[in-house]
C-alpha cells in the first residue's frame, strides 16, 4: 500500500502545536515535503521524468514553472518558497522568528496542495521545447 503523504501534513501541524524549536524546524520540513510529494504523484501520472542531472525539487518546481498555466507557476513558487525555508530549517543554526515562518509554510502547504489536486488532469504537462533565434 502507497504512503499517504497527508500524514507527513498532519505530523507536521501535530509538530507544530509543540514549543520547542526542533519541533518546528521538523514541520517546516515535513510539511514542505508533503508539498513535494503531492505536486511530484501529479507530475509523474502526467509523464513527468526528473532529469538525471538535476536535483529532485529544483527539477520539479523547473518543472511546473515551465508551464503556461498560471496555477502551475504558483505552485512553482510555493514550492520553491518552502524548499528555501525546508533549507533553513534542517541547515542553519539560527533560524530567527521560526515559530511565525512555521505558521506561514503550514498555510503555504495547504494551499499549494490545494492548488495542485484542482490543477485539470493534464496538467502539468511537458512544457514543448524552447526554441531560440539568433
Amino acid at each position: 500500500m502507497a504512503f499517504d503523504w497527508l500524514e507527513y501534513l498532519n505530523l507536521a501541524e501535530q509538530l507544530s502545536r509543540s514549543t520547542d524549536e526542533a519541533s518546528h524546524r521538523s514541520a517546516i520540513s515535513r510539511a514542505n515535503y508533503f508539498v513535494y510529494h503531492v505536486a511530484n504523484s501529479r507530475a509523474v501520472a502526467n509523464k513527468y521524468r526528473r532529469p538525471e542531472d538535476a536535483t529532485s525539487h529544483k527539477s520539479l518546481w523547473l518543472h511546473y514553472d515551465g508551464n503556461n498555466n498560471k496555477e502551475c507557476r504558483t505552485v512553482a513558487i510555493i514550492g520553491q518558497r518552502l524548499l528555501q525555508k525546508r533549507n533553513r530549517a534542517d541547515y542553519e543554526d539560527t533560524y530567527t522568528r521560526i515559530s511565525e515562518e512555521m505558521v506561514s509554510v503550514l498555510l503555504d502547504a495547504k494551499r499549494c496542495a490545494s492548488i495542485v489536486q484542482a490543477l485539470p488532469p493534464q496538467l502539468p504537462e511537458d512544457p514543448p521545447p524552447r526554441t531560440y533565434s539568433f
